[in-house]
């Protein structure tokens, strides 16, 4: 890694209130408890980029299973710039973009609620309360 690490955040929806966690592959969301998978130390690259490292899962990185529409938001080891999906970018509205696919991180609905546990997804960016999330800096 080649940027600078702040330390370590949350990303919260804004809407659920629930935190981004690292599962073994997958992210889902889950309430907040200050577990490793739970926080992300975002390295701030170049021209925007950020690497999204987690604390558990042997300091993975945030990546997507596939380019499509859809594909769940998972963890990889970094295999460094030929993996294009390893790159994000933290739009001002609180949005999480991939920058390969331009795929923003989403919460799949499920009737209007965020049940904890539901994985993560990429879609496209309409702004939606599912879509918005806040760094908010962990002291553990």
């Amino acid at each position: 890694m080649s940027g600078k690490q702040d330390g370590y955040v949350y990303f919260r929806n804004r809407m659920s209130s629930s935190v981004l966690q690292a599962d073994e592959r997958y992210v889902s969301i889950k309430r907040p408890s200050k577990i490793g998978s739970q926080l992300w130390a975002p390295d701030y690259l170049h021209h925007g980029k950020v690497k999204i490292v987690t604390k558990s899962n042997e300091f993975k990185v945030l990546d997507m299973e596939g380019t499509t529409y859809g594909s769940k938001i998972i963890t990889a080891q970094d295999v460094g710039p030929e993996k294009e999906t390893q790159y994000w970018h933290i739009g001002y509205h609180g949005d999480i973009v991939n920058a390969k696919t331009g795929l923003c991180i989403s919460i799949p609905q499920t009737n209007n609620s965020y049940p904890y546990g539901l994985e993560v997804v990429g879609h496209y960016f309409h702004g939606g309360d599912w879509q918005r999330f806040t760094i908010e800096h962990v002291d553990y």
